[in-house]
């Protein structure tokens, strides 16, 4: 039997064949890197985007209310839930039919631990619309431990009558209650969102700015990302951070 001798290729033909073969090897290793760099991208896009996004303010809804006819009523408010309440809300309500009809209703807040209440020059809680900045430096109004929010008084003889109010929570609706507040000895803004008037409150929602003396903008909710803020009647529908990456990557 005849054994067959392997053949050497020209040098030209030779040389051709190992470029080729290099050249494969490194599109190979660029595409390696490529994915690579890719992969990267994502992630530290990930880590990036997340925290100017959702990070500095957490926001939680509710749907908790108080006021009780003849009786007197509270709705303690946790922050930052850590167990911790940071400020409670009041409501008094009583009737009594000596000597003719008598009213009185109220409604305040008051500051746990040296927490505050955002209130106007006449030391009345400010009812907050949507897009006030709590905490802002320039602001005219300050913070008092305690404020009034709403109260009224009828009272009648069946001679005479007369109606007092007073507050600015009066048939309030999505108003904002603006709260300064200590975590860990450092100094954090907030608020809670009510429908309130005299005698009663319904809250339905809170936030507070993780960052120590940053001021907040009322109705961070419509910004909220899903898992926090799906269930609130102000929440919004935002992309996951992984499509955004992914898109920063593409681009």
């Amino acid at each position: 039997m005849k054994t067959q001798r392997m053949r050497r290729l020209p040098t030209r033909l030779d040389d051709k064949l190992n470029s080729y073969v290099a050249a494969a090897k490194g599109n190979a290793s660029a595409n390696r890197r490529l994915v690579a760099a890719a992969i990267s991208a994502i992630t530290l896009g990930s880590v990036s985007l997340a925290p100017p996004l959702f990070a500095e303010i957490i926001y939680t809804p509710a749907n908790k209310s108080i006021g009780k006819y003849n009786a007197i009523s509270s709705l303690p408010i946790d922050l930052n839930n850590d167990g911790i309440v940071d400020l409670s809300i009041s409501a008094y309500n009583f009737a009594s039919f000596s000597s003719g009809f008598h009213e009185r209703a109220s409604l305040g807040a008051i500051g746990l631990r040296s927490n505050q209440i955002l209130v106007e020059r006449t030391y009345l809680a400010v009812p907050a619309v949507m897009g006030q900045v709590i905490g802002f430096p320039a602001s005219a109004v300050g913070f008092r431990q305690d404020a009034l929010m709403a109260a009224s008084r009828h009272s009648s003889d069946g001679l005479s009558s007369f109606n007092t109010t007073e507050g600015l929570w009066l048939r309030a609706k999505n108003r904002y209650l603006g709260v300064k507040f200590i975590i860990n000895g450092e100094t954090h803004y907030g608020w809670a969102r009510f429908n309130a008037g005299a005698g009663y409150a319904q809250l339905t929602g809170y936030a507070y700015e993780t960052i120590p003396d940053k001021p907040i903008p009322t109705g961070v909710s419509e910004t909220a990302p899903p898992e926090s803020g799906a269930n609130s009647p102000e929440g919004a529908n935002i992309g996951s951070l992984g499509e955004i990456a992914l898109g920063a990557a593409r681009r």
